[in-house]
């Protein structure tokens, strides 16, 4: 089961939930890996996703604030307390790491009756342009195969996808 989340606007919800069976999950981690080659050999480098702006007169990443606050007169640590701060700092910047634990991620979405059934899926294929994937999610049952899902994904987005699809994979 794959969940795609809608995180632009709040409260984030599952957009669409694909059923498929784990050969076919499989199946779908390799291809996205081979189209995120093609992708690069294309197109160059993924794009990284933007990180955003700090606001004025600050430090710049949470991290350089925590140590401007924190450094003494020739960048030295002004004790216990600046050093508990930072070593909270670096299991923050760890946790960010990892993902959370699915329980504490899914009590924060949103998702209606229609969604949580999911979309059956036992063949996908796979497109790309320079700015985003497309992945058609298709029933493929007598007596004509239809698509019961589509996805367009921003092409930064998409290797986090296919991280997460083997992690679920090695999991599962």
């Amino acid at each position: 089961m794959v969940d795609f989340i809608q995180g632009v606007a709040n409260p984030r919800r599952i957009g669409i939930r694909v059923v498929m069976p784990p050969a076919v999950a499989i199946q779908f981690a390799e291809a996205l890996r081979v189209n995120l080659g093609i992708y690069e050999a294309t197109f160059g480098r993924q794009p990284k996703e933007p990180e955003p702006v700090p606001p004025p007169g600050s430090a710049g990443t949470p991290r350089e604030a925590l140590e401007a606050s924190t450094a003494g007169p020739r960048g030295e640590g002004v004790g216990a307390a600046a050093k508990a701060d930072r070593d909270e700092a670096s299991r923050s910047a760890s946790s960010a790491a990892h993902p959370p634990p699915i329980a504490d991620a899914y009590d924060q979405l949103k998702a209606t009756d229609d969604v949580l059934g999911g979309a059956y899926a036992n063949t996908v294929t796979i497109s790309h342009t320079g700015s985003e994937f497309h992945f058609d999610f298709i029933n493929r049952c007598f007596p004509r195969s239809i698509v019961n899902a589509r996805v367009y994904m921003a092409a930064p987005r998409a290797p986090a996808l296919l991280e997460s699809l083997k992690r679920s994979l090695r999991m599962g």
